[in-house]
């Protein structure tokens, strides 16, 4: 019987999981799912394309879904949302109303972005930034703003000022 492996996460960690779920059963069913649209990329490298670093951010993207399913035979599913995982079914049960069966599940769902319970945070204009999509909405916006307010030192942050 076929293994099915499931991954909830395509950034370093899942997509490592998966490729090594790969080595070690040429035969499983490995599915990776995201909500990022974009997959294979360092998030530390969209400050860089905002910066001009590097000219676009089709630059910073090392793999897509397509190269994952024909040089690894691993499905990844981008833009779809898991919202539960039933452990005693051992289901993932997506945001669309499907679900998943698993043998063997990998949280790799990276961290959250917080932001402060401050007035004005949800306001247009103010931006966090973890994805390509993200770091877009950044260098649409820069060009018409006087000056920028950065909130948060962590790595990110810092490059970003």
């Amino acid at each position: 019987m076929t293994r099915k492996i499931i991954v909830i996460g395509a950034g370093a960690a899942g997509l490592t999981a998966a490729s090594t779920a790969r080595e070690n059963d040429p035969e499983a069913e490995i599915d990776v799912f995201t909500e990022d649209e974009h997959i294979a990329y360092s998030p530390c490298a969209v400050i860089y394309v905002i910066e001009g670093k590097i000219k676009d951010f089709d630059s910073i993207i090392m793999h897509d879904p397509r190269f994952y399913q024909e040089k690894r035979n691993i499905s990844v599913h981008t833009s779809t949302k898991v919202i539960g995982v039933d452990t005693e079914r051992k289901v993932v049960i997506l945001a669309d109303g499907g679900e998943r069966f698993y043998d063997s599940l990998v949280l790799a769902a990276g961290g959250k972005m917080w932001a402060p319970p401050i007035e004005g945070v949800k306001l247009d204009g103010v931006f966090s930034i973890k994805s390509v999509n993200d770091g877009k909405a950044i260098q649409k916006a820069i060009r018409s703003m006087g000056s920028v307010l950065i909130v948060g030192a962590g790595v990110i942050g810092l490059m970003m000022a």
